[in-house]
């Protein structure tokens, strides 16, 4: 965690880090999503636990989506983005 601080990290809060760390030990056993053979769910479902976990405010998401695109972390980052999509869908329908 200090190297990911103390390198050129943008303004990454601590709060959106303890929750990528959350979602990173929540997934430790997951397979690579390149291994997951079930690509087309991937698409178009989130999962109950991530949507427990997505409930938080737009800051908040804005702030996870960010680390989860600076740190490199792919399933983080589609699930965000997922949950924006289908918010903007929401305010569209």
């Amino acid at each position: 965690m200090k190297e990911i601080m103390t390198s050129s990290s943008p303004n990454l809060n601590s709060a959106a880090l303890r929750k990528v760390i959350q979602w990173c030990t929540h997934h430790e056993d997951d397979p690579s999503p390149e291994d997951d053979e079930n690509k087309e769910k991937q698409r178009d479902d989130i999962p109950v636990w991530e949507e427990g976990f997505l409930k938080v405010s737009q800051g908040t998401l804005f702030e996870l989506t960010l680390a989860a695109n600076y740190l490199n972390i792919k399933g983080l980052l589609d699930i965000t983005c997922k949950t924006v999509a289908n918010m903007i869908k929401g305010e569209n329908s």
